[in-house]
């Protein structure tokens, strides 16, 4: 009996306050995941920018989809260094030693790769992904900072929306470009291999 009441407990979810709801729309996501104890949940998520502009079909899954790789290989390269220290890491001459791997590195080139392609990090377009996508600023936020930042500047949310949505085409373009010369180079590749087998 007790079993069964801890697990129907654990599968009660916890409604965000009307407070946490009114700065960011929230939903219950409709397929269900597994929580920290294996049981079932319907948690609640926020309505992130890349979500809200594909459901208004202002970007596509392709768009979106960079966008999501974007953020995550921000994220993988540890460029937002508020962290507890890791004590794991052996001492080398009084100090810890460097725990960037290649992991974090190749996180790091790609993110940097990405900026290069919409004009670098300082161009509106680079300064937006850098602040909404990796930061999760949101858009008014960086607007707001943004002009602050450079006297004369006017980026208003509308324009900085329509700035968002072009580097994401860029970026869904170059990563279409680099899947499409995977393919034709693993075509390249299997051709002699068919060629010498019929042969």
């Amino acid at each position: 009996m007790a079993k069964s009441s801890a697990a129907y407990v654990r599968n009660i979810s916890i409604v965000p306050t009307l407070e946490r709801s009114r700065q960011d729309p929230i939903h219950q996501v409709e397929k269900s995941v597994a929580d920290e104890h294996g049981a079932i949940s319907f948690p609640f998520r926020i309505d992130d920018i890349l979500l809200r502009l594909e459901i208004d079909e202002v970007i596509t899954a392709e768009e979106r989809a960079a966008g999501e790789d974007f953020r995550e290989q921000f994220n993988r390269a540890q460029f937002v260094g508020l962290r507890a220290m890791d004590w794991s890491r052996p001492m080398v001459s009084g100090g810890r030693a460097p725990e960037f791997g290649n992991r974090v590195e190749l996180a790091r080139d790609r993110v940097n790769k990405a900026l290069l392609l919409v004009g670098g990090r300082t161009s509106l377009a680079g300064s937006c992904l850098w602040a909404v996508l990796g930061w999760g600023d949101r858009l008014c936020v960086w607007c707001r900072e943004y002009n602050l930042a450079h006297p004369g500047a006017t980026v208003t949310r509308y324009r900085a929306k329509k700035i968002l949505v072009g580097a994401l085409r860029l970026m869904a373009q170059a990563r279409e470009g680099r899947e499409r010369k995977m393919r034709i180079h693993s075509f390249r590749n299997e051709e002699p291999e068919a060629a010498h087998a019929e042969g």
